[in-house]
C-alpha cells in the first residue's frame, strides 16, 4: 500500500542516517517524519528487531539498509 512503501522509506532514511550520520536519535527522527522521538524508537524496533541507539551501536553496514 502507498502508506507502507511511505514507512519503507522513512524507515530506510532513518538506517542511513543512523549508521553514517551522528545526528542525536531525535533528530534523525524529526527528520524521518517522526514527531515523538519515543515513537520513532518504538517505530523503528517494531520494523528491525532493535532500537535506533542498539543499531547505531552496532555498526550495521549497508546490506541491512536494503531490507
Amino acid at each position: 500500500s502507498p502508506l507502507e512503501y511511505q514507512l519503507a522509506l522513512r524507515k530506510r532514511r532513518a538506517m542511513n542516517l543512523l549508521v553514517n550520520s551522528r545526528l542525536p536519535i531525535a533528530q534523525i527522527a524529526r527528520e524521518t517524519g517522526f514527531r515523538s522521538p519515543a515513537y520513532f524508537a518504538k517505530f523503528f524496533h517494531e520494523k528491525t528487531g532493535l532500537s535506533p541507539t542498539d543499531f547505531r551501536a552496532k555498526g550495521h553496514n549497508h546490506e541491512h539498509l536494503t531490507s
